[in-house]
């Protein structure tokens, strides 16, 4: 992007762009900063009447320790995410198996300023190839409906009518607020076992690590990756984001914001 949203943050800038994984990024950061002033809290204790530099120092350490932590376990979880789910993401459409459904993960279709959303027309772009190859014979559309003038599975739905696509084999949740609620909606709601997913290759990987967590079949179509600024912050958002995923499947047990009832699905 060529400049931030006035009187904005990098990352309200980028709300959107490339997917809606902000409130799991937020729940790490919020993990981090508790205990951090946990820890920091303690040393204040402990310190009693140890000089006021003396303390400084401690907790300059702690933060030093707490930041090395936190890094090693993005890292972690950036390896791990990519272990799981390398097999099964791919570049070409001629590597992948016929299924019956591609499930498409949303993002804004403009940024902020108004000007296109490459993350969202390179999905669409792969999106048709996928169907065009007849690797899938339905698209579900899943991605945020939170707000009445903000909706994504109804931008990308003309979009891909535009490019040709029949609307009778597009399906849309408008529930998918975060990618581990696109694929869990996925399986329980739309009765997905097997899928393949269309998105970028970062999100791909972290989109099939979810799935098969919770059970399902699933494959990826890599999208052409975005450059430029727009790239590079969505890289370092990752990170966070894939420490958010395992811990959701690991440790939280994570459950989509709103499940429903059950859709009755042409598939």
């Amino acid at each position: 992007m060529s400049s931030l949203t006035s009187g904005g943050s990098a990352s309200s800038a980028f709300d959107g762009v490339g997917g809606g994984d902000g409130e799991g990024v937020a729940i790490v950061v919020a993990v981090l900063a508790l205990v951090l002033a946990v820890f920091a809290a303690g040393m204040e204790r402990a310190a009693g009447g140890v000089s006021g530099l003396m303390t400084r120092q401690r907790l300059l350490g702690l933060v030093t320790a707490t930041l090395l932590v936190a890094q090693g376990g993005m890292l972690l979880a950036t390896r791990h995410v990519a272990s799981v789910a390398e097999p099964y993401v791919k570049s070409r459409v001629a590597e992948l198996p016929s299924v019956r459904v591609g499930l498409v993960l949303g993002c804004a279709e403009r940024t902020r300023d108004g000007r296109r959303n490459l993350f969202f027309e390179r999905r669409i772009a792969a999106a048709v190839e996928l169907f065009r190859a007849g690797r899938v014979q339905y698209l579900l559309l899943s991605g945020d409906n939170s707000r009445p003038d903000y909706d994504e599975p109804s931008d990308m739905r003309r979009a891909l009518i535009r490019a040709g696509i029949p609307a009778a084999r597009l399906v849309l949740d408008h529930a998918g607020f975060r990618t581990l609620d696109s694929v869990v909606r996925a399986k329980e709601v739309f009765g997905l076992r097997e899928m393949i997913v269309v998105s970028q290759h970062f999100h791909n990987e972290r989109a099939v690590y979810l799935a098969r967590a919770h059970g399902i079949e699933a494959f990826a179509f890599d999208a052409e990756q975005v450059g430029g600024r727009e790239g590079t912050w969505m890289a370092a958002r990752e990170a966070f984001s894939r420490l958010a995923a395992v811990l959701d499947v690991r440790l939280l047990h994570t459950r989509p914001r709103f499940l429903g009832s059950r859709e009755m699905v042409p598939f």
